[in-house]
Order: structure tokens, then sequence, then C-alpha cells
């Protein structure tokens, strides 16, 4: 049986997703996307990030949790992606009723998104810039072997 297309290459997969995502981030920002569109792709991007968390901590748990600790927002990111999917947060590790909300800058006449959570106000941007930088760096320095193509069915 062949693997399903989603997951082939198991974290490495996710990983590439991931990097589409922030591709896409990046031409919305610079074509001045619908607002609605660039949240769109906030969302697809933070849910891939906390996939690619779960896949290294089945694939390789050991690493999973030395990196881990250096990840600056794991929670925020674990919040944003499960009540994406999910609607509510039953168990939330930074703040279940986080806002994403637009922020006016009159000086520069432009809008941008921010989190509001647990009473800090973050740029979505930094926090989506920050998840990859780390992910980028640990999968440039940590996660160099490309995993093996993955039979279907398994982990």
């Amino acid at each position: 049986m062949l693997p399903s297309i989603e997951k082939p290459f198991g974290w490495r997969s996710e990983f590439d997703r991931l990097e589409r995502w922030w591709q896409r981030i990046a031409v919305a920002k610079r074509n001045e996307t619908d607002i609605q569109e660039e949240v769109d792709f906030y969302l697809s991007f933070f849910q891939s990030a906390y996939i690619l968390q779960e896949w290294i901590k089945t694939q390789l748990p050991k690493m999973h949790s030395s990196l881990l600790p250096n990840l600056k927002y794991h929670g925020v990111i674990r919040d944003i992606a499960v009540r994406h999917r999910h609607l509510t947060i039953h168990r939330p590790s930074d703040d279940a009723d986080f806002v994403i909300c637009r922020e006016y800058e009159p000086w520069d006449e432009v809008a941008r998104l921010v989190l509001l959570s647990n009473g800090t106000k973050y740029a979505l941007h930094d926090v989506a810039s920050a998840t990859y930088r780390f992910w980028r760096n640990a999968v440039d320095q940590v996660l160099t072997e490309r995993p093996r193509l993955i039979a279907a069915g398994g982990r």
C-alpha cells in the first residue's frame, strides 16, 4: 500500500508545509492581501507549526524534549491551533480567550494583526516569524537527516 500524500516523510513533510504557509504570508504582506485571507494564512501556519511539534514528539522524542523548551511561543501556538480546530480550549497552555485583531497605525496608514494573550500584546507576524526561524534553524542545525518514506499506516 502506498503512503498517504500528506505525510510521506513524517515531520519533514509537515516542515515543508510550514514553509509553504510562511511563503504565502510573505506574499500576502507584500501584496497587501485582504486581511481575512492573511488571517487564514496565519491560522494555517500556526496549525502546521503545532502539528510539526507533534510529529517531532512522535518520531524523535529525545529531540522533542530538548528542542521544545527553546520554542518561545509554544503555548500561544498550541492555543491558536487547538482553538482554530476545536473552537474552544478546555486546557489552555497560555490563554483560552486570546484575541487576534487589527491594530491601526495612523502614522503609517496601515493596519497590522496583533495577538492579545494573557495580558500581553504581540504582533502576529513577530510570533510567526520567531516560530518559523526556530523551526528553520532546528532543521538546518539539528534535524539534518531527511526521514525515510513512511509506509502506509505507519508513523
